[in-house]
């Protein structure tokens, strides 16, 4: 059932926003989009939800992202993602890396990892680029090939070293 079409011939907007005209503090609650439901397999304990809550970053109006996915609470629950006012992703934590790395960090209590699918005859990359066209956009890899089988290394553009399937 639809419950509400917001149509526009020049786009739609939703605006959630706090009606506060000063600053406000790190953390303060600007918006929530919230999706609740109440189970009672688990005796009506506790709703789950799942949802986007903006925070504010700090005084001077940057706002951070943060995804809930399964969660009790949306206000107190740490998020399962953030997406920080610097523009970086932070997956299981709250806390960005080192700052030489931090646009991505990815955190667990356990093992944790990257993987990257492709398909069996395709390659799984990790370009490092220097540039948006030529060859400075893969001036360094790491590529393993499903069809050899073989983890190729390149530097200053150029394959440097390749481990075939029998780790040679």
């Amino acid at each position: 059932t639809r419950f509400m079409e917001i149509a526009s011939g020049d786009g739609a907007d939703l605006v959630l926003s706090n009606n506060v005209s000063s600053n406000i503090g790190a953390g303060a609650h600007i918006g929530t989009l919230a999706f609740k439901n109440i189970d009672d397999t688990d005796s009506g304990a506790v709703p789950h939800y799942a949802g986007i809550r903006c925070e504010a970053a700090n005084t001077s109006g940057s706002m951070d992202l943060r995804f809930y996915i399964g969660r009790n609470n949306l206000e107190s629950d740490a998020p399962n993602m953030l997406l920080d006012s610097s523009g970086r992703l932070l997956l299981g934590t709250t806390t960005e890396g080192d700052s030489a790395a931090d646009d991505l960090t990815i955190a667990t209590s356990g093992n944790t990892g990257i993987t990257i699918r492709s398909g069996t005859s395709g390659y799984g990359s990790i370009y490092f680029s220097d540039a948006t066209s030529g060859n400075g956009e893969f001036a360094g890899y790491v590529q393993y090939n499903h069809g050899t089988n073989q983890l190729n290394i390149g530097t200053n553009e150029t394959q440097n070293l390749t481990i075939n399937s029998s780790g040679n």
